[in-house]
């Protein structure tokens, strides 16, 4: 079979831009995605329901720029949403494990 399975595979997973293994999993947790494909659906509900109460009303806009969808659609594909997650976070100087304490935080 050579490569072409693994090519396969490849074109089904979701690209992990800067995360590490354990970052990556420990974001899938947190937006409640059960099936690592690129398709998959990441909630709005559960996306801002990993930040405290007092800033949801402030990261919901940016659920809807870092998914790259309409506001007020419900719901954006996680194969859209990491790499813009990936990309706020090191256009922002914003840490990781900053982002991760707000989330687990509020948990």
């Amino acid at each position: 079979m050579g490569q072409g399975g693994s090519q396969l595979q490849a074109a089904h997973a979701v690209e992990r831009c800067s995360f590490s293994e354990s970052e990556y999993k420990k974001l899938l947790r947190s937006l409640q995605i059960t099936k690592d494909v690129p398709n998959a659906q990441v909630e709005l509900a559960s996306f801002v329901g990993c930040f405290p109460a007092h800033l949801r009303p402030l990261v919901q806009p940016v659920f809807f720029r870092l998914g790259r969808e309409r506001v007020g659609e419900g719901s954006a594909a996680l194969g859209r949403l990491t790499p813009g997650l990936s990309r706020i976070l090191k256009d922002s100087g914003i840490t990781w494990r900053e982002l991760l304490e707000a989330w687990d935080a509020s948990s």
